[in-house]
């Protein structure tokens, strides 16, 4: 079945939230043919357009929307970039054109050619390896799926390289564990001048971290992005449509213009917090030690603190201050806080040292981390936001609601069933577990 052309826009704009939520110094997003492509990325190094390549526009479940290069065309930074050093990673969304074509198309190096460091495309064999070719290099690399879309991780740390493809570990020979890998500067992006080492291939996005080594949890979570979350949103909106009696399906989130799709795109965001405020859910919940802004054991922040400690980013519920020992039973003494903002953004204020913070988080494609229930009661709420656009009927708002509330105290239920026997209180006191 062919994939809608609006939901690769939406799935590429989650892959770039996700991408970009870890911060890279460069990050380009090939879309079209242009005279420059701007650099998403905190290095704002911008890639002028060499040569003539053209918008690739796929079909079917492999789509990918990018740079198709040809022969002479490339991309090249005005200057070098940062070098890789023995520690970077690099991502990049890539889908080979053809499987035949014996020869090496570069995708990220140094020029000349002939002495080039980077990664590369050996077309013979789908084979993407990094290469140095004055000192060491990894005759191994990983193998692309033919004429799939696919994301290529490369995470060096300290000259050990784990390659990945589509977000899981890809194991390669000894050959490529090395100990030393030589600094080179990159400049260049795509194929080589020469039409003999061209890179026949579309490239959507590519990202770039000069001394950073991803976590493999990093990696995997950007290809989840990558096709899941416009059609997994979608389905949620549809559901609260379906839930008011609406029998025209949307099929985009972003695109369509009737009084369902301009509502739901205004109230989505809404009932996706309030849900995911509703409840600790298991999906969303996170830990976190606090970096320790205001106040020591000797001089209170204020009157009412002792210290002031920033929140972790995208906290949308502070849950808990953590006192050592609890294990999460419920703790009559539980430290006290409270939640405020200064100039740089929210703090929390407690009488804890060291403090550790259970809260929850607003993932970025929250469709496609949260479970069945989850999804079920925002399409709920969804629904009772749209009632006045929609239906007109207010009883049918207290009717949505109710049945978003049940839905939240059935996931309740059932992750009290799935914890360990001490943990299934989540923190109630005595007086409620024991009715």
């Amino acid at each position: 079945m062919d994939r809608d052309p609006q939901s690769l826009t939406e799935d590429l704009r989650a892959y770039d939230d996700v991408v970009l939520a870890l911060d890279p110094q460069h990050y380009w997003k090939l879309l079209e043919t242009s005279s420059t492509f701007a650099d998403s990325g905190y290095g704002n190094k911008a890639l002028t357009v060499t040569g003539a390549p053209t918008r690739g526009v796929a079909t079917g479940l492999t789509d990918i929307l990018g740079v198709t290069f040809a022969p002479e065309s490339s991309l090249a930074a005005a200057t070098p970039l940062p070098a890789t050093t023995t520690t970077f990673s690099i991502l990049v969304l890539i889908k080979p054109l053809h499987d035949y074509v014996d020869a090496v198309g570069l995708i990220f190096g140094s020029e000349p050619f002939g002495d080039a460091t980077g990664l590369q495309l050996t077309h013979a064999t789908r084979q993407v390896t990094w290469t140095t070719v004055t000192g060491s290099n990894f005759s191994a690399g990983l193998i692309l799926p033919k004429r799939q879309t696919s994301l290529v991780g490369l995470v060096v740390t300290a000259g050990v390289p784990q390659w990945s493809l589509n977000g899981v570990p890809y194991d390669t020979d000894a050959a490529s564990v090395i100990t030393t890998i030589v600094t080179q500067t990159p400049d260049i992006f795509g194929s080589n001048v020469a039409n003999t080492t061209e890179l026949r291939a579309t490239v959507s996005r590519f990202a770039y971290f000069p001394g950073v080594a991803l976590t493999e949890a990093e990696v995997a979570a950007v290809w989840s992005a990558r096709f899941s979350c416009h059609t997994q949103t979608l389905a949620v909106v549809n559901r609260a449509l379906a839930h008011l009696g609406q029998s025209r399906a949307l099929t985009s989130v972003s695109a369509d213009t009737t009084p369902a799709g301009v509502a739901a795109r205004l109230h989505y965001n809404t009932a996706v917090d309030a849900i995911l405020r509703a409840w600790a859910w298991p999906f969303a919940n996170r830990y976190a030690a606090l970096t320790l802004v205001g106040g020591t054991s000797a001089t209170a922040v204020n009157s009412d603190w002792q210290y002031s400690y920033r929140t972790p980013d995208r906290l949308l519920r502070a849950i808990r201050v953590i006192q050592p020992g609890t294990k999460r039973a419920h703790d009559p003494n539980a430290p006290p806080f409270r939640v405020e903002q200064d100039a740089l953004g929210s703090l929390l204020f407690t009488d804890q040292e060291d403090a550790e913070l259970e809260y929850t988080v607003r993932p970025t494609c929250v469709a496609l981390q949260g479970d069945v229930l989850f999804r079920e009661a925002v399409s709920w709420y969804l629904a009772s936001l749209l009632v006045p656009t929609l239906s007109k009927h207010e009883e049918t708002v207290q009717f949505c609601l109710a049945m978003a509330d049940a839905t939240v105290k059935r996931a309740q239920a059932s992750a009290a069933n799935e914890e360990e026997p001490q943990n299934t209180n989540r923190n109630d006191p005595d007086w409620i577990t024991g009715r």
